[in-house]
Order: structure tokens, then C-alpha cells, then sequence
């Protein structure tokens, strides 16, 4: 479980810093983009190993993850 969470730590951090930084409206979005796509890639390894994990585990049910596509329900 460590490295899962080290994967969605870093993928948030990743996030945050895109979105929060100065380059992403002044200077380099492309930049911006890079690291948002290094968030992406760390939260699609942190899925595969939890896969694994539950797996594992025998854990066979369906994961129930929050709908937040729209505002409304991410609230």
C-alpha cells in the first residue's frame, strides 16, 4: 500500500502544482500540460497496483468511485 499511496500523492502534487502555478497562464501551459500528464500517468500506475492489491485479497466486487464529472456531484 505504500508505493499506491505514494502514486496518489504524487499525482495530486502533480496536479496542484500545474494548476496553481504562475506558468500555467503566463508562461507555459505546454509545460503545464506535461506535468498534468505526469499526474495522469501516476494515478493509472496507483489503479493497476491497487488492482493487484485487491486481487490478491480476493476482493471480486466492482470498487464504488464518486461520480464527479459535473460540479453538482463531485459536491
Amino acid at each position: 500500500m505504500a508505493s499506491i499511496l505514494k502514486d496518489i500523492r504524487h499525482a495530486q502534487w502533480c496536479c496542484d502544482y500545474a494548476i496553481a502555478s504562475h506558468c500555467v497562464a503566463a508562461h507555459t501551459p505546454e509545460k503545464a500540460l506535461r506535468i498534468l500528464g505526469t499526474s495522469v500517468d501516476k494515478s493509472a500506475d496507483a489503479r493497476v497496483k491497487l488492482a493487484q492489491v485487491l486481487a490478491k485479497h480476493g476482493v471480486t466486487e466492482p470498487v464504488v468511485v464518486l461520480d464527479i464529472s459535473t460540479k453538482a456531484k463531485a459536491l
